[in-house]
């Protein structure tokens, strides 16, 4: 049947939100850029910072003040936030692997934690992810046959 609902599956992409290495207030003002984007000076800055805070968004951007906040936001301008968005897996493995990573983020916490007795050869050091935010964007939709079903069917072992 044409219009049957059960024919439409939808196709997504997942990513991991990962600070970048570096200043945690450049992070904040590159996650929240839609917010800063059009902010022209210093005095702007307060009022979208008590906008942020009363609509519970951008948590820890009011740990910063105005000034420092103004000087990110033109740092973040003139393209040198020091956050790259053209690679996702690179910076992610930066964080992950750095020898002091974030721990102190809204939406990503990490402590490091000892080895598992006999992996000590194997494994140098385990990086416990207290919290991690996953962002799932919906790019569209195919018909007849889900995403998994395709991948599955292209596997040598065929499907399961």
């Amino acid at each position: 049947m044409i219009t049957a609902t059960n024919s439409w599956f939808p196709v997504t992409l997942s990513v991991l939100a990962i600070p970048q290495v570096g200043s945690p207030l450049a992070q904040l003002v590159a996650d929240g850029w839609t917010f800063f984007e059009d902010v022209t000076s210093a005095a702007e800055v307060a009022f979208v910072v008590k906008t942020l805070k009363k609509t519970a968004q951008l948590p820890g951007i009011e740990q910063f003040t105005d000034g420092q906040i103004w000087s990110a936001i033109e740092t973040h301008r003139n393209g040198g936030s020091g956050v790259e968005q053209s690679d996702l897996k690179a910076p992610e493995w930066d964080v992950l692997t750095a020898e002091n990573p974030p721990t102190d983020y809204p939406h990503f916490m990490s402590k490091k934690v000892g080895l598992p007795s006999g992996f000590g050869t194997a494994i140098t050091r385990v990086l416990l992810l207290e919290r991690l935010r996953e962002v799932n964007a919906l790019l569209g939709f195919t018909r007849v046959e889900s995403p998994d079903e395709e991948w599955e069917m292209r596997q040598p072992h065929g499907p399961r």
